[in-house]
């Protein structure tokens, strides 16, 4: 940990958010939230989902209201008692959020998992769903229709304790002889796990109250000025905390509407997702670095397009690394279409503080510093970077990132050992690498060897021991992942050192094409390079771990040049459903 300039700051690396400001009678639990946008905007307002195929279909408040009390009230016929988990398989926007709502409304604790695209242990996606279920004590699912078979199928294939799993259609339909009271929830009671990627592929499952969620939401608010008039889209999984939180609970806390968007429908074709805010004329939405990349290289369809970007004056380059050049370039493609150039808004966030806790004023693009501020915390929030003996550090010199404040999650839910290894009294220790400068936030690293490809967070351990599970084609404990970043690349991308078996049977191409097959279906990203190596070639300190860094470095400095396989750059193009999206780890959905 080291100065990030030539010129050290005496001022200490500690940052506290403004005073939060709670207007006057402001709901106080998720439950009041809801009642209170539907009896102050009826069906004025609402939520907008765009399908798969694109075709529209809208829910007022109001009737977000009446059919979240149904499924409340059908839960507790089915004697599904407050306070208990339920697990969501649902990746349609308005069932999803009827069904959140409905578990505010009940009492109940939401738990958005990432839905596969089918049911089978060969899917990385599957097999965390599981192990989240075993982890939170098998609970109750909500899915889609078209899911509940599928799903009652695939854990009758194992053996196991066959799951209670209801439809939505099924809830929202029931009818009951009498309607039982439902409760009425306090502000400290638990309302969502989030669930984060963990180290041994079982998830960490991310507590937040009904207070935290609010508090994050009415920050955000005040910190940018967002109004009632303002309107939201966002196509990332509604399972995601910046969906979930920052663009489905924040817009109802404004009394704003909100158009979410059916993941793969943009990844077909991106350019959908400029011209849907166009069409909706949406202020506020985010996407990852990745995204902004994939225009670039159209720029003749931007050129050509009659879009009018003027509307939107808060867009989010988040979910993964900044990348400098790529927002400017993006920027300047997008100003002749009205795009502010005040617009873009890098920012920091994870599960953990309730998606972004620190928000930027607009890139500053004249600054010459390598890393991008992410601005500073919201308000009520703090942030300080401190040493390796968690002594406070002075601005500007790196160190670990903690954070604390009342939308901080209070731990992990059945999870001692991560609780003890993740905080320190009040303070959440983030993961992070970075420094504060002038009170603004900046990241230049993660402490663990952790991917994160297109916002997805991967472990380099679990794609390694995946590739080395092959029959016949690598050496054990001679491969590794790493992110690297090319000279002409926007984005970090995936790289895989691997030693061949000397006496194998399959062919150096047959090898690099089971690699690169098991990689994309196990974790839903493309290995940009494949690199063949000899044993010598693969860093190892004197206790045999492998040093990642050091293949990094000599990969980034050409050395590997003539050895290096590039299969092809992650983009939207190679899939068309949610692999390209944070969805293998939600928790870092602002960075």
């Amino acid at each position: 940990m080291g100065n990030s300039n030539s010129t050290p700051l005496t001022a200490p690396a500690d940052v506290t958010g403004a005073a939060l400001v709670v207007p006057e009678n402001f709901p106080q639990t998720l439950a009041q939230l809801i009642a209170h946008c539907s009896e102050t905007w009826g069906e004025d307002r609402g939520v907008i989902q765009i399908a798969q195929q694109g075709d529209e279909l809208r829910i007022g408040y109001r009737s977000l209201h009446e059919s979240a009390i149904q499924i409340a009230q059908a839960l507790r016929a089915a004697n599904i008692t407050p306070g208990s988990l339920i697990a969501f398989q649902i990746d349609q926007p308005i069932p999803f959020f009827v069904s959140f709502w409905a578990c505010m409304i009940g009492g109940y604790v939401a738990v958005p998992i990432t839905t596969p695209p089918q049911y089978s242990d060969d899917n990385a996606t599957v097999v965390r769903m599981r192990k989240a279920w075993e982890l939170l004590g098998q609970p109750v699912f909500i899915c889609n229709d078209d899911r509940v078979e599928p799903l009652r199928n695939y854990f009758s294939s194992l053996d196991s304790v066959a799951p209670q799993v209801f439809s939505v259609t099924q809830l929202n339909c029931a009818s009951a002889v009498e309607n039982p009271p439902l409760p009425e929830p306090e502000p400290d009671d638990l309302a969502v796990l989030f669930l984060t990627s963990g180290s041994t592929g079982v998830p960490k499952a991310v507590s937040q109250t009904h207070r935290s969620l609010i508090t994050m939401a009415l920050g955000t608010i005040q910190m940018n000025g967002f109004k009632d008039t303002d309107i939201s889209l966002n196509w990332m999984p509604t399972d995601h905390v910046g969906s979930l939180s920052f663009l489905g609970i924040l817009p109802l806390a404004l009394g704003a509407d909100q158009v979410h968007v059916d993941t793969s429908y943009v990844l077909r074709d991106p350019f959908r997702w400029l011209e849907l805010l166009n069409r909706y004329r949406a202020s506020i939405a985010w996407a990852p670095n990745f995204a902004f990349s994939l225009f670039l290289k159209q720029r003749d369809r931007v050129d050509e397009s009659p879009w009018d970007l003027s509307c939107l004056w808060f867009l989010v380059n988040a979910g993964e690394a900044v990348s400098a050049t790529t927002a400017h370039a993006f920027a300047g493609m997008l100003a002749p279409k009205g795009l502010p150039s005040t617009a873009l808004r890098p920012a920091f966030g994870m599960s953990e503080t309730c998606s972004g806790i620190t928000w930027s004023k607009g890139f500053d693009f004249a600054a010459q510093e390598k890393t991008v501020s992410l601005g500073g915390p919201i308000p009520s929030a703090r942030l300080k970077i401190v040493d390796e003996k968690s002594q406070t550090l002075p601005e500007g010199v790196v160190g670990r990132l903690l954070v604390s404040g009342p939308s901080v999650t209070k731990g992990y839910l059945n999870a001692s050992d991560a609780n003890k290894e993740c905080f320190a009294d009040q303070w959440l220790i983030t993961g992070d690498l970075g420094y504060i400068l002038r009170g603004e936030l900046y990241i230049t690293g993660r402490e663990k060897e952790i991917l994160i490809i297109n916002g997805a967070n991967l472990h380099c351990h679990e794609i390694e021991q995946s590739v080395e599970s092959l029959p016949d084609c690598v050496t054990q404990t001679f491969t590794a992942a790493c992110s690297v970043r090319a000279a002409e690349s926007p984005s970090d991308e995936l790289a895989l050192f691997y030693v061949p078996l000397a006496h194998g049977s399959r062919s150096a191409t047959e090898t690099a094409t089971l690699i690169r097959s098991k990689i994309s279906e196990s974790f839903g990203v493309r290995v940009t390079y494949l690199v063949p190596v000899d044993k010598q070639d693969i860093p190892k300190t004197e206790i045999g771990k492998i040093q990642r860094l050091k293949l990094k470095t000599l990969f980034e400095q050409d050395h590997f040049s003539q050895r290096t396989i590039q299969t092809g750059r992650n983009s939207a193009s190679r899939t068309a459903d949610r692999a390209s999206v944070p969805t293998v780890g939600n928790e870092r959905m602002l960075r």
